[in-house]
Formats: structure tokens, C-alpha cells, sequence
């Protein structure tokens, strides 16, 4: 269907798509009431934050996309203006204390599923992104020269330096594929 053709429903008549996603512990979420709940429980600032951050995500997707290119001005989201009025994300400050750490790690190596043990272990100490870590390929690891190769969303591929104890982590862990953090 050419561009030109495209209509578009008014805003009063759209509904959030209820799409279901697979978790990493194989329940699904229904994502557009996930979002919705989102969208309920947010002050009016973070509400049009977030609100500004999916419509571009969405319009990010349509430029993308052959038969939507072109719809919405390529800067329409972009000017001064909107950079105005829309609040910036703020820095979250939630992060784990030195005083919750032997807790955490307490709690943490009692996991039934020593995959998700390791996981949780070594992103907190790599330091890493959840979808990095979760990335990582056997051949991504060298025990040798105690080395992580982590394909970052900014940088390409970095290594990261292996301790010794995200090493014995990650040795322990079964060898089902080519994936270091598998499912059974």
C-alpha cells in the first residue's frame, strides 16, 4: 500500500496493541496493559515523558519501515520546542548498597537454577547490560588470558577483564550451546 494511501486513526480511537512477550522465565506479558499500567501509575511530567519516548520510539519504527517512510516530518520530534516542553529522563538512583551486598549474594546463590545464579552475579560484577551478558557466547569467553568479549550497544565489542570469580562462575556453568547463559 503506498504511503499516500495510509490514514491515520485519530487519537481517541487508538488502543494500545496487546501483544505477548516471552519473558526470560517463560511466563508472557501482555504488553500493551504493561504499558498502560505504566502510563497509570506516573506523575503528569513522567506520563508525558514517557509517553514522548514510546510515540518516538513508534515513529522511529515507521521511518524505518518502506510503505510508512515519510508520514511525520523526519525532525517533527526534534525541535526546541518539544525538547521544551517534554521533561528529560532523570538519572535513576536506585542502586544496591555496600551494606545490601552480603545479603543480596546470599539470596542470590540459593537460586534452584544455577544459570540465572550466574547470570545475576555477573552482571553485578562485569557491570555489564542485561541484554549483553545475556548475549554472550562460549567463544566470547577466554579462560586463558581471562578476557570477556561483550558486544556493547555504543562501543561495538569491547573485552572486559575475567576475575577469577565471575570465571569459576561461568565454568561451572552447563555446556548445553553456544550460549553461556542457556535455558534447559
Amino acid at each position: 500500500m503506498p504511503a499516500s494511501m495510509i490514514t491515520l486513526a485519530p487519537l481517541g480511537a487508538w488502543s494500545p496493541v496487546n501483544r505477548a512477550s516471552g519473558d526470560a522465565d517463560g511466563s508472557t506479558t501482555d504488553v500493551g496493559s504493561a504499558t498502560a499500567a505504566r502510563l497509570t501509575n506516573c506523575s503528569k511530567q513522567r506520563c508525558a515523558s514517557l509517553s514522548f519516548r514510546l510515540l518516538r520510539g513508534c515513529l522511529n519504527w515507521c521511518e524505518s519501515e518502506p510503505a510508512l517512510a515519510g508520514l511525520v516530518p523526519s525532525g517533527a520530534l526534534k525541535s526546541a520546542k518539544v525538547r521544551d516542553a517534554v521533561p528529560s529522563k532523570t538519572v535513576k538512583d536506585d542502586c544496591l548498597q555496600r551494606e545490601q551486598l552480603p545479603l543480596w549474594f546470599e539470596h542470590v546463590r540459593k537460586l534452584t537454577n544455577p544459570v540465572h545464579a550466574a547470570y545475576l552475579q555477573a552482571l553485578l560484577l562485569t557491570g555489564a547490560r542485561r541484554e549483553e551478558l545475556a548475549a554472550i557466547q562460549w567463544p566470547d569467553v577466554d579462560f586463558q588470558w581471562k578476557g570477556l568479549k561483550i558486544r556493547d550497544k555504543v562501543e561495538g565489542e569491547r573485552t572486559i577483564p575475567l576475575t577469577p570469580y565471575v570465571a569459576f562462575l561461568l565454568n561451572a556453568l552447563p555446556r548445553r550451546n553456544e550460549w553461556v547463559f542457556s535455558s534447559a
